[in-house]
């Protein structure tokens, strides 16, 4: 038990993330990783960049929206004109939403339940867990679980980045310890950072404490409102699935406890099983979405490129490791399992490298999935400006495509950890072997 720090203090902010750690870890008894992007967010009860796991229990402070990740990879072109037109055609497309593909309810769940039986196939130790021996077993539960009213939701926000720091860019190879091709001096690369269309939100909040929804809202009002409402709908949710038992009553009741900070869901129990297949489902999402946007905007662009690498970073899973069974959450942490490569993205702006991955069992085959804030957003829209953050941009000669209204001075590279300061930690660490590094030329905002 105990928390172990795969970073130096000089790159923990004081933002209070540490005291979150250490007094989660005292109450619970269950183990925290610490990786090099730690910050705390505003009104999070557990610090990012952190990994906490246990034999048992999820934590509901702990939980997110599921499969917020990074899909990266190669593009089979040489002129940065080309690429940075193609951005500025696919951006308008996304604006307008026209030429965009249009899903029907039926082709969403043809498209879910193909990339479900791919899943079935790669995570068989899940569902033996969750008790689920055959492919057709998963997708008649998640038939149950995943209903009209997420499917719909799904068919309306496919091909969306989505906010925050959400993004779209193309990057040139400025330095390159690698002999591959793709990762060549010169060549450009492509990353991509979303999460699961709304799907996640929706299902993290009917298996949350709402503690979030409440206390993000601008009016404290507003949330109450919106946390009774969305309250109704969930115990509407819960009893056409048939999850509201006298037996589960106890372990409801703590979905509607917004106090406790350290309560705990059984893993072994009916609303635990439920809870980590709802969120490890939503998760496929986030991967249909982002290979969606890589392929329209290839397709439609007439630009070629391949996926070298796809990582989540918020996720609840069921893992094996040291011979023992683990429910392991992380919250900013990439998940590179056996991938040979991952990334590390630098802010909107700055340095970004392509790395190794060099498979440590004792970090649980994980890293850290940026380069992690100095400041959180909200701190950051009060001390940078949005014309300056746009203007260093241009300076850089970055062209940056926006087609919604976020403020961009949250993404201020100055709120921002320095990465190479980062990757030396990541590498002292051993979470990460650097090969290449890259510098954006465009960046596509939603």
């Amino acid at each position: 038990m105990g928390v172990r720090l795969f970073v130096d203090s000089i790159l923990i902010p004081d933002d209070g993330c540490l005291n979150v750690i250490h007094d989660f870890e005292e109450h619970t008894k269950c183990n925290i990783y610490v990786y090099p992007d730690v910050h705390l967010k505003k009104n999070s009860r557990m610090s990012n960049g952190t990994l906490v796991y246990s034999e048992d229990s999820i934590f509901l402070s702990c939980l997110g929206v599921e499969n917020c990740g990074f899909t990266f990879g190669s593009i089979e072109c040489d002129s940065k004109n080309e690429l940075v037109k193609s951005f500025n055609a696919y951006s308008e497309i996304l604006k307008t939403r026209v030429s965009l593909p249009k899903y029907s309810s039926n082709e969403i769940r043809e498209q879910f339940e193909t990339k479900l039986v791919e899943d079935f196939l790669e995570n068989l130790y899940l569902y033996d867990f969750l008790g689920l021996d055959k492919k057709e077993d998963v997708i008649e539960k998640s038939r149950t679980v995943i209903n009209d009213e997420i499917i719909d939701r799904a068919a309306r926000y496919l091909n969306t980045l989505g906010g925050g720091n959400h993004f779209f860019e193309i990057h040139q190879i400025a330095d390159s310890q690698s002999d591959e091709r793709w990762l060549q001096k010169g060549k450009f690369i492509f990353m991509i950072h979303s999460d699961s269309i709304n799907v996640g939100d929706y299902v993290f909040n009917l298996y949350s404490d709402l503690f979030e929804m409440r206390h993000n809202n601008k009016s404290s009002l507003k949330g109450i409102i919106a946390t009774g409402l969305f309250r109704i709908k969930r115990n509407k949710y819960f009893k056409r699935i048939g999850l509201d038992k006298k037996e589960n009553r106890i372990e409801l009741g703590k979905l509607n406890d917004a106090l406790n900070v350290y309560k705990e869901i059984s893993a072994k129990g009916e609303v635990g099983k439920e809870l980590i297949f709802a969120h490890h489902i939503a998760s496929l999402f986030g991967d249909m979405n982002r290979i969606a946007i890589i392929e329209n905007w290839s397709k439609s662009q007439g630009i070629k490129c391949k996926i070298m690498g796809n990582q989540s970073h918020d996720m609840l899973s069921v893992e094996e490791h040291n011979g023992k069974r683990m429910i392991v959450h992380r919250n900013g942490v990439q998940k590179v399992g056996k991938c040979e490569y991952c990334i590390l993205p630098g802010a909107m702006g700055s340095t970004s490298f392509i790395l190794r991955n060099p498979k440590n069992n004792e970090a649980f085959f994980s890293t850290n999935h940026g380069v992690g804030r100095n400041q959180d957003k909200h701190i950051a829209r009060g001390i940078y400006n949005e014309p300056d953050t746009c203007m260093e941009l241009k300076n850089k000669n970055i062209t940056l495509f926006k087609i919604r209204n976020g403020n961009m001075a949250e993404q201020n590279m100055k709120a921002f950890k320095d990465p190479n300061l980062v990757l030396e930690q990541m590498q002292k660490h051993g979470l990460a072997t650097v090969l290449a590094k890259t510098f954006p030329v465009a960046i596509l905002k939603e």
